[in-house]
């Protein structure tokens, strides 16, 4: 009868050691791409947006950079700044103007100086709400403290609503500012850019069409951005008339 041939039950310690140190060195790069994404995250919509604004306004780059004697940072520095400006002077003058009206109303409030006028009659035929509406008000032009004291709980809400809203709003604003100082950087530096993410779509899709990528997107982004921009033309005559009609 054979004998059967005995399995080696030894481990190789050059293989353990390697399979250890390929673990550790996985663990630690996974920990790494964790963590940079912890950093980044909260970047990653304004860099979305950077992305989008910059391929959108690259035209604009090209349009003005010889008329500054082909200074492309100064270009898109001016560029950028001009869109912040137009986005952050109006958003000052709107906050400023809210907050103004709120202190002065609390401040006449507060003075007893505040003055209800008493409803119209026509007020109380208003479907639904008409006459709860109508009460309310007639108590307010009688004794303004007493309405507010009563409603306390609900004007507080309604404030600390509007309040969040408008922090949220501001927070808007920044995450876009932010979003415009990236683009300002990607337009400065669109040829590095354009190429790094042919050679990424490449790699991913092969020469065809992962190259045909990159000017698939830049090409959709702009044509949308022309969509968006002739619905908003379109819509802002259409209120132009509607206003000056009425």
């Amino acid at each position: 009868m054979e004998e059967q041939p005995q399995q080696d039950t030894n481990f190789d310690p050059l293989f353990v050691r390697n399979m250890l140190e390929s673990s550790l060195r996985i663990g630690l790069v996974f920990l790494l791409l964790v963590w940079s994404y912890d950093i980044i995250r909260p970047f990653m919509v304004p860099l979305l947006w950077g992305s989008i604004i910059a391929m959108a306004a690259f035209p604009l780059v090209t349009w003005l950079e010889p008329k500054l004697g082909g200074r492309r940072g100064l270009t898109c520095t001016l560029i950028s700044l001009f869109f912040i400006l137009a986005l952050v002077i109006p958003t000052w003058i709107v906050t400023d103007s809210m907050l103004g009206g709120l202190k002065k109303l609390h401040v006449a409030i507060e003075a007893g100086e505040l003055r209800v006028p008493a409803p119209p009659a026509s007020v109380e035929e208003w479907p639904v709400i008409g006459e709860r509406t109508f009460a309310v008000w007639s108590e307010a032009s009688r004794d303004l403290d007493a309405v507010i004291k009563k409603n306390s709980e609900q004007i507080k809400d309604v404030l600390g609503a509007l309040l969040k809203r408008m922090g949220s709003s501001l927070m808007g604003v920044l995450m876009f500012v932010i979003a415009l100082i990236i683009a300002g950087g990607l337009m400065t530096f669109a040829d590095s850019c354009a190429a790094a993410a042919n050679r990424i779509f490449v790699r991913i899709g092969g020469l065809k069409p992962g190259g045909e990528w990159a000017p698939m997107t830049v090409a959709t982004v702009r044509n949308v951005l022309k969509g968006v921009i002739g619905v908003a033309l379109i819509q802002t005559v259409l209120v132009a008339i509607g206003l000056f009609v009425a």
